[in-house]
C-alpha cells in the first residue's frame, strides 16, 4: 500500500503537506488516452508505455456528432519497444475521416495571456520495427482537422521511418500548430523532423482541395547515423489552387544532420499542386561520409511551388548542393526561391551552389514553366558555383545573385547549350580560382566553348554604389527587373557614364569602380565612365577633399556631412585618447570602419566627439565591434545623446549620454 501511494504521490501533495494549503494534484494516466467519434478533456498529462499516448479517431457512422474535440492539459509521454511492423508508434495520433463539423485536438492549454504552456510530446520507441512518430495527422475527410502541441521530441533506435510530425491530408484542410521546436533522432533508420504528404483525389471538385498548413515556433532538426536525414519534407499532388496551398512556417531553423547517410535540408515536390515553405533562419544539411548533402531541393511537375529563407542555405559534405532546383517538361510548372543570406557548397569538387535541371518524363504540353531564384547574399562552392543543365526551351530559369559567385575546383557557371536561350543570369560578381568564369560542360570536362562564351557575353552585371556615396550617384546604366526587384545592370565591356553631385564645399580627389579602387575614366567636371569588367564587382566609391576655403574662416552655412569617403577628419590627439571636433552646429559625422581601425590599430582607448551639444565618448571596445560588423558608421546627436548607425541601418548599434566635461566648442 505505502509503494502505490509513492507512486500516485504529486508536487501539489507535497506542497499541501508543506503549507497546508489544498492543492490539486495533476492527473497522470498511464495507458492511451482513447477517443472515439466524441469529445474529451483529460486536465492531466499521459505518461505510458502503450504503443499510442493520445488516439483521436472521428469516423463516419450514423451516430457521428459534428464536431470532436480533445483536450489534454499537461504532456504527452510515449516509452515503448513492441511496436509490430504494421504498427506505429505515436505520442499523438489522430485520424478524421469526417465530411461534416471539424476536429480539434489540443494538448497543453493556455495560459490565461495567449501563450500555450506545456504539451511536450515525448516519443522513445527502441522495438525493431514500425514507425515512430511524435504526432500523426490522417485527414481522409473534407473537414477541418486542427491540431496543436508545444514541442515535439522524438529517439527511435529502429524501425521503418522515424517523423517528428507527419501530417497527410487526402480530402480536406489540416492545419498544425508546433508552439516550440521539433527534435527527431534515429540512428538506423531514415528520419525526418517534419513530413507533409497532401494528395487530393483527382475527382474532388475543383472548389475543394487536400492541403496542410504547419506552424513551428522554433527549430526543426532531424538527425539519423546510418541512414538518411531530411529536416521538412513537403509533397503536394492534384491541388493547384493558391488559396489552397499546402504551407509550412518554421519560425526558427531548419537542420538535417547524418553521419554516413544523405541529408536534405528541405524537399519540395509537387505534382499539379501548390505549396509554400516559410523558414525564419537558417537551413543546413550535413553529412560526414554520406555521399550527397543538399540544402534545399525543389521539384515541379506542374503548379507553383515557392520557398522563402530569411537565413542563409548550407549544406556540408560529400557532394554538396546548396539548392536544387528540378522542373519537369510537361506541364506548366513554377518554382519561386529567395535566400536572403546567401547559399554555401561546402564538400567535394563536385560540388555545386546551384544546380538547375529539368526532366522529361512525357510529352512537352506547355512551354511556359519557369524557374527563379533570388540569393541576397553570396553563392559559394567547393566545386562549381552554378550548373545549369536544363536542356530544353519548355522552362525558363531567371537567377538574381546579388553577391558573388565563388568557386572553388569549377567554373564560376557551367552551361549547357541551351543555357543561351532559357538561363537569364544576374549577378554582381563572377570569380572562381580555376580561372574559368564561364565553362561548357561536356563528356570530356569544362570547356571554353563558343557557347560557354556568347553566355558569358549576356551575363548582366549589377553595378553597385557604395552605400555612403549613393545619394551623390548617377547612372546611364540599364534598369532590370528580375522578381520584382530591380536592378542597375550592364554587360562586360560596357560603357556606363557616372555623375557625381558634389556637396558644396567638396571637390573629387579621385572615383573608383570596384572595392580595389580601380579608378574611373574622369571624361570632365564630375563626368566619368564606368568600363564594366569581366566578372563584373562594379562598386562605385569616391573620395572627396574640402575646397580650401580663402576666406580663412569656417563656413557657418555648412549643411550635412559627405560620406566617410569624402572628408579628410582631423583628430586632436591626447596619449590614447582621440577627439574630433564637429564644426558649429554639425549634429553628425560619417566614419570609414578603416578609419576607425587605423586609429584604434595607432592606440587608441577613447575617442570623443566635441559638438555644439556636449562631447560624446565611444570606448575603444565598441569601436572594435564597429570595425568588425561595418563599413561606415554614421555618428549622430539626436534628443541630447549621440547614435551610432552602422552603414544604412535605421536603428542604433550603440547610444551614448553626453559627457559630464562641459563642452568647449564656440
Amino acid at each position: 500500500m505505502k509503494k502505490q501511494m509513492a507512486v500516485w504521490i504529486t508536487a501539489g501533495t507535497l506542497l499541501t503537506l508543506a503549507t497546508g494549503v489544498p492543492a490539486l494534484a495533476e492527473t497522470v494516466r498511464h495507458e492511451t488516452y482513447d477517443i472515439y467519434n466524441e469529445s474529451g478533456t483529460l486536465d492531466g498529462s499521459v505518461d505510458t508505455t502503450d504503443p499510442v499516448g493520445v488516439d483521436v479517431t472521428a469516423q463516419e457512422s450514423g451516430a457521428d456528432p459534428e464536431n470532436v474535440s480533445v483536450n489534454v492539459t499537461g504532456d504527452v509521454k510515449v516509452q515503448n519497444s513492441n511496436a509490430d511492423y504494421d504498427d506505429s508508434v505515436s505520442g499523438v495520433k489522430v485520424y478524421s475521416d469526417f465530411t461534416d463539423g471539424s476536429v480539434n485536438v489540443s494538448i497543453g492549454q493556455d495560459d490565461g495571456h495567449g501563450n500555450h504552456t506545456g504539451g511536450t510530446v515525448t516519443v522513445t520507441s527502441t522495438g525493431e520495427n514500425g514507425r515512430a512518430n511524435g504526432v500523426n495527422i490522417t485527414n481522409e475527410g473534407t473537414v477541418p482537422v486542427n491540431v496543436n502541441t508545444g514541442k515535439i521530441d522524438v529517439t527511435a533506435t529502429g524501425g521503418f521511418q522515424t517523423n517528428g510530425a507527419s501530417v497527410s491530408s487526402n480530402g480536406g484542410e489540416t492545419d498544425l500548430t508546433i508552439y516550440d521546436g521539433i527534435s527527431a533522432r534515429n540512428d538506423n533508420a531514415y528520419t525526418a523532423g517534419l513530413s507533409i504528404e497532401d494528395c487530393a483525389p483527382t475527382e474532388m471538385p475543383e472548389e475543394d482541395g487536400a492541403y496542410s498548413t504547419v506552424n513551428v515556433y522554433g527549430n526543426v532538426k532531424a538527425s539519423s547515423k546510418n541512414k538518411d536525414a531530411t529536416g521538412v519534407s513537403l509533397n503536394s499532388a492534384y491541388n493547384d489552387l493558391p488559396e489552397n496551398r499546402s504551407e509550412a512556417f518554421i519560425y526558427g531553423s531548419v537542420t538535417a544532420d547524418s553521419t554516413s547517410g544523405n541529408a536534405t535540408g528541405v524537399n519540395q515536390y509537387i505534382r499539379d499542386g501548390a505549396s509554400h515553405i516559410y523558414i525564419l533562419d537558417d537551413i543546413t544539411a550535413k553529412t560526414q561520409t554520406g555521399e550527397t548533402a543538399v540544402g534545399a531541393a525543389l521539384r515541379a511537375d506542374g503548379g507553383t511551388e515557392s520557398l522563402l529563407v530569411h537565413g542563409g542555405i548550407h549544406a556540408e559534405g560529400g557532394e554538396a548542393t546548396g539548392v536544387s532546383a528540378t522542373a519537369f517538361a510537361g506541364l506548366t510548372s513554377n518554382i519561386l526561391i529567395e535566400v536572403k543570406d546567401g547559399i554555401f557548397a561546402t564538400g567535394t569538387e563536385d560540388s555545386a551552389g546551384i544546380h538547375i535541371e529539368n526532366v522529361i518524363d512525357g510529352p512537352i504540353l506547355s512551354s511556359d514553366s519557369k524557374i527563379t531564384i533570388v540569393s541576397d547574399g553570396n553563392v559559394e562552392s567547393s566545386g562549381t558555383g552554378i550548373v545549369d543543365m536544363n536542356t530544353i526551351n519548355g522552362v525558363k530559369t531567371n537567377l538574381v545573385v546579388e553577391g558573388a559567385v565563388i568557386a572553388e575546383a569549377g567554373p564560376a557557371v557551367s552551361v549547357v547549350t541551351q543555357s543561351l536561350s532559357s538561363l537569364d543570369l544576374t549577378v554582381w560578381k563572377l570569380e572562381s580560382k580555376t580561372g574559368q568564369l564561364v565553362a561548357e560542360q561536356t563528356e570530356a570536362g569544362y570547356a571554353d566553348s563558343k557557347t560557354a562564351q556568347e553566355f558569358e557575353k549576356a551575363i548582366d552585371y549589377i553595378i553597385k554604389v557604395a552605400p555612403n556615396a549613393s545619394d551623390y550617384t548617377d547612372l546611364t546604366a540599364a534598369r532590370k527587373t528580375v522578381g520584382g526587384y530591380t536592378y542597375d545592370v550592364g554587360k562586360a565591356g560596357e560603357k556606363i557614364a557616372v555623375t557625381f553631385h558634389v556637396p558644396d564645399g567638396y571637390t573629387i580627389d579621385s572615383a573608383y569602380s570596384d572595392e580595389s579602387r580601380t579608378a574611373l575614366q574622369h571624361v570632365s567636371g564630375n563626368e566619368y565612365l564606368l568600363v564594366v569588367p569581366d566578372g563584373g564587382g562594379v562598386m562605385i566609391n569616391l573620395k572627396l577633399v574640402p575646397v580650401s576655403n580663402n576666406g580663412g574662416g569656417e563656413d557657418d552655412n555648412y549643411s550635412g556631412n559627405p560620406p566617410a569617403e569624402y572628408e579628410s577628419h582631423n583628430f586632436s590627439r591626447s596619449g590614447s585618447h582621440y577627439s574630433l571636433t564637429l564644426r558649429k552646429n554639425q549634429m553628425e559625422v560619417v566614419l570609414s570602419t578603416a578609419e576607425l581601425k587605423a586609429l584604434l590599430e595607432s592606440g587608441l582607448t577613447e575617442l570623443t566627439f566635441m559638438t555644439s551639444a556636449g562631447n560624446f565618448t565611444f570606448p575603444s571596445a565598441d569601436l572594435w565591434t564597429m570595425v568588425n560588423n561595418f563599413a561606415t558608421v554614421r555618428f549622430a546627436v539626436e534628443e541630447g545623446h549621440m547614435n551610432a548607425y552602422g552603414d544604412n541601418n535605421t536603428t542604433a548599434f550603440k547610444t551614448v549620454d553626453p559627457d559630464v566635461v562641459e563642452n568647449t566648442v564656440s
